[in-house]
């Protein structure tokens, strides 16, 4: 799949990108990687590509849709025994390539947003790497992830952590 990863097919990239992502340096360097781009662009492809040349690498990985991994992490998180979340969140902080697919696609409570910025934090602490794609720049977060503005201060946390390392713009042609 990674070799897929080529201008053409109705896609465009920045193949010196392409190619310098698929080093795995940034993983070295505990840096994230964002993936932008409109809907139908290929994002979900490209980190799908990324993801399974990790595992062909090696690295220790687990590919997750955005709603999913907050929805389990809330419905655990409301759960009388803490201790059941907080093994879970562990457990993806620990991964050194999370790959999470349609970040920002759907908006959360305060909640969701202080359990993402919870995972986030603990993956910047253990110097474990994030993947993500996203139709949306970071500037546009706040408006896509909630409409609490109670979120901004975590927001600001999540966006300065998340946006350490390398930015792939994918393009229709």
């Amino acid at each position: 799949m990674a070799e897929n990863l080529k201008t053409g097919n109705g896609r465009i990239y920045n193949d010196a990108t392409v190619e310098q992502i698929l080093k795995f340096h940034f993983a070295e360097n505990r840096q994230n990687v964002g993936i932008y781009g409109i809907t139908g662009a290929g994002k979900s492809y490209f980190l799908s590509a990324c993801c399974v040349e990790a595992c062909r690498r090696n690295y220790r990985c687990k590919f997750v849709d955005y709603s999913d991994l907050l929805d389990e992490l809330i419905v655990l998180n409301r759960q009388e025994d803490l201790n059941k979340y907080r093994k879970r969140i562990r457990y993806y902080a620990r991964i050194q390539l999370l790959f999470i697919d349609d970040f920002t696609i759907s908006r959360y409570s305060e909640e969701g947003i202080k359990i993402l910025y919870h995972l986030i934090k603990l993956q910047d602490d253990l110097g474990t790497s994030t993947l993500f794609s996203c139709q949306y720049s970071p500037d546009e977060w706040g408006n896509q992830l909630s409409d609490e503005k109670e979120i901004y201060g975590k927001l600001d946390g999540i966006r300065r952590r998340l946006t350490t390392g390398f930015t792939v713009l994918i393009e229709k042609a």
